[in-house]
């Protein structure tokens, strides 16, 4: 058995005593050669003893030295036994055990747990105290694996455990670019991440860190290494729902592979504080009992069911609630609840989307066509038709008049042949509730032009203003110069950044840029609109398509990924390029500029904050209300 010692137990865990303990130890053994092969046989039968007395890490970000002092949840990571991830126990193998039966581990993890530095500690033990170990370690590229000076890379750890060593106990005798030689014949070799990595001999243990980056070659990687050794451990963080990572937990195939998880619930200095938010009731559980929640000003307890997946639904802490608050959605899916669904590449979340779907889609109230003079814009009647292309979700006064409100409308272009439809969106600028929604892919852009200008002729505010008209400029040139024939008011002017005071006019460049940069911010203030409530979608089909928008491949933009042939909306297109959501952010972008305050004006004064435990009863009481009455409230 590796590492059956109990030495451990007499080593003081708390910082300053550590350090005490340390100097006192290496003061003892200073010229001491009993004593010094005495820790050397300690630390060979023990390696917590070994790492919380002996270990120096450096901090990347603080760019500090200190001593390394495992925390529980790292020595069970080492040794095995009983873990508590969320509040639930069970136990857990150790990855010395994996060593000793020579068995393949995943190890998925939150950031910051430490994962990669238990791994090369035990290596490091390995080497230093024991015989016939050969040991490799492959990372995304060279970089990672090895850069002398950097501390983030794997090797630069290594020289930093073993620099802090006394001379009495290191072993090492060669230290090269990708390598390590120890004066017992024991070895750590490193390779960055291609095809072949690794295949050509014989190896104790081999560390695969960041293997879910590993998402061209990752399968690749995993095969050719099976001979290499019978004990591969693969550290990672989700990345998304592919690659070979993502299966070592999900393909039954793995299902017996052997499993360390280091979750940030399980960290001291994040955990205090820990709460489970109930999924039916939005109520917070307190799991710390111990933790003073008073003595954080202002504290509130979120309410919201989230995180939704990974191993620890529900949980959270007040570090996670600031955590949270700095993270996107994505990164902190990725980076602290170990949740590859969360953590894909989709820019949207598929968990608020269907709570907002929940919560505000409805089918429109009405739904026609629109007679108006095809040279004019003059609009004459509106006509119901359940197959036309205009929905509302409000009530037209008549055939010939709609409410008074003020309102802001997006307008996406497209060639009108088929492939895709042109959008017209008009949300209400102080409800911020989408009131309209336009789909028709078989209208030329001209003739849409005069469409738009019809029907917002028939939207007015109490002084008779129309909707402010936004578009995109790709593709719009022939849009733009029928709206300006047509002499239709107001559209938005791109401000002069010469002129910055100034108010818009009708005479610079109209239209939003659509620039990557411009339309990431675009879509981003747009999903911040909708998760909080300052704009409220009504239309499913509308909120469906914003689930296909997924981030570049750097995470510095987005862009639509359409999957072939759009769901049904009558719209006529073949294929759906995120016109619709399009629409509604633009259309979302004049209200806020319009000055909407962002949310319905009875919901501040009849019902509390959406995603609140109290909106929740509300709602429920709203629905059962509504299911009595058989009508809207």
């Amino acid at each position: 058995m590796l590492s059956p010692g109990q030495f451990h137990k007499r080593v003081p865990r708390e910082m300053q005593a550590n350090i005490r303990w340390r100097l006192y130890v290496a003061e003892k053994a200073k010229g001491n050669r009993e004593l010094q092969q005495a820790v050397c046989w300690a630390c060979k039968n023990d390696i917590i003893f070994f790492i919380n007395t002996f270990i120096i890490q450096i901090n990347p970000e603080l760019r500090e030295l200190g001593p390394f002092i495992l925390f529980p949840y790292q020595e069970v990571a080492i040794l095995g036994g009983e873990v508590e991830i969320g509040g639930e126990k069970y136990f857990q193998e150790g990855l010395l055990a994996c060593v000793e039966d020579r068995k393949d581990v995943r190890w998925p993890k939150s950031r910051e747990g430490g994962a990669s530095w238990i791994v090369l500690m035990v290596i490091e033990w390995l080497c230093n105290f024991h015989v016939n170990v050969n040991a490799g370690a492959i990372s995304r590229d060279e970089d990672s694996v090895d850069k002398l000076g950097d501390p983030n890379s794997l090797f630069e750890k290594v020289r930093v455990m073993l620099k802090y060593l006394p001379d009495w106990m290191n072993k090492i005798s060669k230290d090269k670019k990708m390598g390590f030689q120890w004066s017992n014949g024991n070895t750590f070799t490193g390779e960055a991440n291609v095809g072949s990595a690794n295949v050509g001999g014989r190896l104790t243990i081999l560390l695969i860190d960041e293997f879910g980056q590993f998402d061209k070659n990752g399968e690749e990687i995993y095969d050719f290494t099976s001979d290499v050794t019978h004990c591969r451990v693969f550290v990672f963080t989700h990345k998304d729902q592919s690659g070979m990572a993502y299966q070592l937990c999900y393909d039954a195939k793995f299902q017996g592979m052997r499993q360390i998880i280091t979750h940030w619930s399980q960290h001291p200095l994040k955990n205090k504080g820990l709460y489970r938010v109930d999924k039916e009731t939005g109520r917070p559980i307190v799991l710390d009992k111990q933790f003073d929640f008073t003595k954080i000003k202002d504290f509130q307890f979120v309410t919201e069911y989230r995180p939704v997946g990974g191993p620890c639904p529900g949980i959270r802490s007040p570090w996670y609630d600031e955590e949270d608050k700095r993270r996107s959605e994505r990164d902190r899916s990725m980076n602290l609840d170990i949740d590859p669904k969360g953590a894909s590449d989709q820019f949207f979340d598929p968990y608020r989307i269907g709570v907002l779907k929940a919560e505000h889609c409805r089918p429109p109230r009405w739904v026609g066509n629109l007679s108006y003079d095809k040279t004019t814009g003059t609009p004459k009647e509106l006509i119901e038709d359940q197959e036309g292309f205009i929905k509302l979700w409000i009530s037209p006064k008549s055939s010939r008049e709609l409410p008074r409100m003020r309102a802001g409308a997006g307008a996406d272009i497209s060639a009108g042949v088929g492939a895709s439809p042109q959008c017209l969106s008009v949300m209400n600028a102080d409800s911020g509730e989408k009131v309209l929604e336009y789909a028709n892919a078989n209208i030329f852009q001209i003739d849409f032009a005069v469409f738009c200008v019809a029907i917002l002729n028939m939207f007015k505010d109490e002084d008779g203003t129309h909707p402010m008209l936004i578009w995109e400029i790709q593709f719009a040139m022939a849009f733009e110069m029928k709206i300006r024939e047509l002499f239709y008011r107001p559209f938005w002017i791109r401000r002069d950044e010469s002129a910055i005071g100034k108010p818009r006019d009708n005479k610079g460049r109209a239209g939003q840029s659509t620039s990557r940069g411009a339309f990431y911010r675009q879509m981003t203030e747009y999903r911040h609109d909708l998760y909080n409530g300052n704009v409220i979608n009504r239309s499913e089909i509308a909120m469906d398509e914003n689930l296909n928008f997924v981030y570049t491949s750097t995470g510095e933009g987005v862009i639509y990924k359409p999957k072939g042939k759009a769901k049904q909306d009558g719209s006529g297109a073949r294929i759906h390029h995120g016109d619709i959501p399009v629409a509604d952010s633009l259309a979302a972008k004049v209200i806020r500029e319009m000055g909407s305050d962002g949310r319905p004006i009875e919901a501040e004064t009849k019902y509390p904050r959406p995603g609140s435990w109290e909106f929740r009863e509300w709602l429920h009481d709203k629905r059962r209300a509504e299911e009595e009455d058989e009508v809207w409230a």
